[in-house]
């Protein structure tokens, strides 16, 4: 509107009084055009990961800011969901420190994503990671993806993250952590306050603690733990989702700063008949 009007005007003056100052203000306006046209133009560059042959390399236990503004698709690329194409990918490649179990997420960025971890020398060659869980978009009903995958010491692993379309592009958090770090009340994940989230992890390599309690009621002993804030005073709910629950769980929540002195909040073994628990 503002440039529609100062045009407007220079031609007015120009019948009235000079020219000259006419095709100043056309020349102004041609200028602010064409700044207006390289920013746009600028916005959608695309980002320096958007080939697989320019992956980021990332750290051994990273989070990197990235986004898929921008971003394309290669030929011959498939999709990080197998059954939905790729959109608009980025690519990571992390070298494992160690053979352990590792899992790599999209976590918090508020669009609909996916995200895939493979193996391989070229984009042609490239197969899923031995061992992946978890490969396909909205992870068990979250929006923000997550893989958790078997890692062979001083191998090259590739993450494709794209959105599942057009409409859910945008900035995100990669991360690459090794689970298992959890195993103990004072190494519990922080998750924040956050909440309608779910994560894939399990407890195949957890122990249990001395002083830690029976969770549940039962004795257990392979527990992993998680820290969680509550952001107002409501009534919260936490499960093992009986939709991907393999095992039979337990689970509880406490105060407390100490394993050896928490207070019980809540705690259940096998909700609603099943093998799953919940707790609110």
């Amino acid at each position: 509107m503002t440039a529609r009007h100062y045009t407007h005007v220079g031609r007015a003056r120009a019948r009235e009084c000079e020219r000259p100052r006419d095709r100043r203000i056309g020349l102004s306006f041609l200028v602010v055009l064409l700044a207006m046209l390289v920013h746009a133009t600028a916005a959608q560059a695309a980002p320096a990961n958007d080939d697989w042959v320019n992956a980021q390399l990332v750290g051994a236990s990273s989070a990197t800011a990235g986004t898929t503004i921008g971003a394309t698709t290669e030929a011959g690329e498939g999709g990080a969901a197998g059954s939905i194409p790729a959109i608009a990918s980025v690519w990571y490649q992390w070298v494992a420190p160690a053979t352990a179990e590792y899992e790599a997420d999209m976590f918090g960025s508020g669009q609909d994503e996916m995200l895939a971890v493979y193996t391989g020398t070229s984009l042609a060659t490239l197969t899923f990671a031995p061992g992946a869980r978890s490969r396909d978009d909205d992870i068990y009903t979250t929006l923000d993806p997550q893989v958790v995958f078997d890692a062979v010491a001083g191998t090259t692993y590739y993450f494709q993250a794209d959105a599942v379309d057009a409409s859910n592009l945008g900035a995100f958090t990669f991360r690459v952590n090794r689970t298992f770090t959890n195993d103990t009340f004072a190494s519990a994940w922080d998750l924040g306050t956050s909440s309608g989230r779910y994560l894939v992890t399990d407890n195949v390599s957890a122990s249990k603690q001395a002083g830690e309690p029976a969770h549940g009621g039962n004795a257990g002993g392979a527990s992993v733990w998680f820290k969680w804030t509550a952001p107002s005073s409501a009534t919260v709910t936490f499960d093992t989702s009986a939709a991907i629950t393999r095992s039979n769980t337990l689970l509880a929540a406490y105060t407390g700063a100490a394993v050896g002195s928490l207070t019980l909040v809540a705690g259940n073994d096998d909700v609603g008949g099943g093998t799953s628990s919940r707790i609110s």
